[in-house]
């Protein structure tokens, strides 16, 4: 299981390609404190795909403040060229009443992320919350979909109007990719959504999004971590069916074609169906779910190999599913076709 678990113990960035060469700056905010700016990294912990404006009348400033001089002003669809990002961090003390009618004071955090963007002669500033950071269309050109902070809305290019959102609570979206949706019944578009937990053990959660039958929905999750205190860990993984031009087609991990090869053990993210399926190929999805618990002795006590290795138990638990063209369902096995 420890190929599927990926630790993070580093703080990280969202990835954007940046234009450029770039360096770090901090302005004085005005909620009191200091906004840094910083260079995005290509580590593979984020992206930005496409960003775009996502509504009208945007407005650049020639710095991280509202109050500041406006630049330019922006219209929907706008496409930006984001250089760097910061957060600008506003403390307040609130009052309250608790149930005993007392009153008491506590403190309330909120952050307002900013994008530094290159304009065609100047750098501006503009409310990161005004911006789209991955935006997509359908293969067949009628619908464009805007992501930001786990909020995917869509954009109907006919009306000319938002016709659907879809909100995935407390979820960032790190990395976001798109998924050929093509073989698959009734679909517009296919997503997923990673989201890296950025402390030691966190894993990952990834989120796959469908739109099928005109309406966005969740169709299902992975997620994984792993207990730095040596308890165990805990991964789930999913293979999509992916139809290729030929019409060949194969299972892939998350359904990322770009990285089918796993560079920790040499082998295809792949999984090869089995026979006795009463689902055709391109309907079915295959999802795993591995826990990993240690052995402890009478005492508590961990137990290890001789070689120093830490003893645990793997458990596995394999589902077969079909996409029946409006939702996963589970798959009956063929006895007769095994």
């Amino acid at each position: 299981m420890r190929s599927y678990i990926k630790i993070y113990c580093t703080i990280f960035t969202w990835v954007i390609i940046p234009f450029g060469k770039i360096t770090a700056q901090n302005f004085s905010s005005p909620s009191g404190g200091t906004i840094s700016f910083h260079q995005v990294r290509t580590d593979g912990t984020g992206n930005i795909f496409y960003p775009t404006i996502l509504s009208d009348s945007t407005k650049v400033y020639d710095r991280p403040d509202t109050s500041g001089s406006v630049l330019q002003v922006l219209r929907f669809t706008k496409a930006l060229n984001i250089l760097a990002e910061g957060d600008d961090v506003n403390r307040v003390n609130v009052e309250a009443v608790n149930e005993n009618g007392e009153t008491y004071t506590y403190i309330k955090y909120t952050v307002m992320r900013w994008y530094k963007i290159q304009l065609k002669d100047q750098v501006g500033y503009v409310d990161a919350s005004r911006v789209a950071s991955c935006t997509f269309n359908d293969p067949k050109g009628l619908y464009k979909y805007l992501f930001l902070f786990g909020k995917i809305i869509k954009f109907d290019y006919a009306t000319g109007q938002f016709v659907d959102t879809l909100q995935i609570l407390s979820f960032r979206g790190d990395v976001v990719r798109q998924i050929d949706p093509r073989g698959w019944k009734n679909v517009n578009l296919l997503l997923s959504l990673t989201m890296i937990n950025d402390y030691c053990g966190g894993g990952e959660t990834t989120v796959f999004v469908i739109d099928a039958n005109d309406s966005l929905s969740e169709l299902i999750r992975t997620e994984s971590y792993y207990d730095d205190g040596g308890e165990g860990g805990h991964a789930s993984m999913v293979w999509l069916p992916i139809t290729f031009y030929t019409g060949r087609v194969r299972h892939i991990l998350n359904g990322d074609v770009e990285n089918v090869l796993n560079t920790y053990n040499g082998e295809l993210n792949m999984y090869q169906l089995p026979n006795g399926l009463d689902a055709a190929e391109n309907e079915v999805v295959v999802f795993k779910d591995v826990a990993e618990t240690a052995i402890v002795d009478e005492n508590e006590e961990f137990l290890f190999n001789e070689d120093g290795s830490q003893r645990y138990i793997e458990t596995e638990t394999l589902k077969f599913l079909r996409w029946n063209g409006a939702e996963l369902v589970p798959i009956e096995m063929d006895t007769d076709k095994k």
